[in-house]
């Protein structure tokens, strides 16, 4: 997907030499009005002279894709590192970056608040409510997020959110399954904050190196999310099988002791009876008279 994505925007991007351009244009021509309009945006001059409308849509898209705009939110991520970097020209500037990386992180996790709403209101139900939801949400993509939802807890809103194809499904279950808000946003917005920035970076290499260097790196960066995705994912499993190991044997523990405080056996009332106060004892005797004494 990364890759079928980086080559479409870079077809837009302007390349160094004449035959370049002309692929360039061929290409656009052939595409349609979609990659016109793609063209357009990532072109640096027409950039330039649109940025508030290209900001909007950006943020606009990044809400909408939340609860359901059928467009990966990749796109408009990698258009925002594109056009940051032309923003400073051609310097990392940190105190830009960053509150495009929050702006973004913040419009995602607006979206996905409106789909776990949804979900919170009116549960699974959503899917007879709204025609775009239930052929979002599969019988086969429900079973799924159900399991990671039952196995992982709120983990299951990191990962579903990094996995194209079942966020929506993921956001609505965390609010079917009535997932405190701020604890959904919370764990939302931190896998925000992991995944984004490399969607930004993307979109600055693009801007700074072209079509070929950001195209080989797609490749290598593909390959790295999917290793790095399963040995973190293998990570969680493993905490998880050892939590759940320590958890049974606990329990276990405390059902054998319940056993053997049940099999004890009852004492009766004699044994339970306190003895006699030794004082009460004494005085209940007649009193000695002392050795060697006679009344008079």
């Amino acid at each position: 997907m990364l890759n079928l994505l980086t080559r479409i925007f870079l077809a837009a991007t302007p390349a160094s030499s004449a035959a370049g351009d002309a692929a360039s244009k061929a290409s656009a021509e052939d595409a349609g009005w979609l990659n016109e309009f793609i063209n357009k945006l990532y072109d640096p001059a027409w950039n330039a002279d649109h940025r508030a409308q290209i900001w909007a849509l950006i943020l606009f898209c990044l809400v909408s894709t939340g609860f359901g705009l059928p467009t990966p939110e990749d796109i408009w991520l990698m258009l925002a590192g594109f056009t940051t970097w032309h923003t400073t020209g051609g310097e990392f500037v940190w105190y830009i970056f960053l509150p495009v990386l929050l702006s973004c992180s913040l419009a995602n996790v607006l979206g996905d608040s409106v789909a776990w709403y949804m979900g919170y209101r009116w549960g699974l139900g959503v899917r007879e409510r709204f025609k775009f939801v239930k052929k979002a949400i599969t019988d086969k993509r429900l079973a799924r997020v159900q399991g990671w939802f039952d196995n992982y807890g709120l983990w299951a809103v990191f990962f579903g959110r990094l996995v194209a194809g079942v966020r929506l499904v993921t956001f609505i279950m965390a609010g079917t399954m009535k997932i405190k808000w701020w604890k959904f946003a919370l764990v939302d917005l931190s896998a925000n904050l992991a995944s984004i920035p490399m969607w930004l970076t993307l979109g600055v290499l693009i801007a700074e190196h072209g079509r070929e260097y950001a195209d080989s790196l797609s490749k290598k960066l593909s390959t790295g999310v999917l290793i790095g995705g399963i040995v973190l994912l293998i990570v969680v499993v493993t905490f998880y099988k050892i939590r759940n190991a320590r958890r049974a044997a606990r329990e276990a523990l405390a059902a054998a002791t319940e056993v053997d405080l049940s099999r004890q056996p009852l004492e009766t009332p004699e044994q339970k009876a306190p003895p006699k106060d030794e004082a009460e004892v004494d005085l209940s005797k007649p009193a000695a008279e002392p050795a060697g004494e006679t009344m008079p």
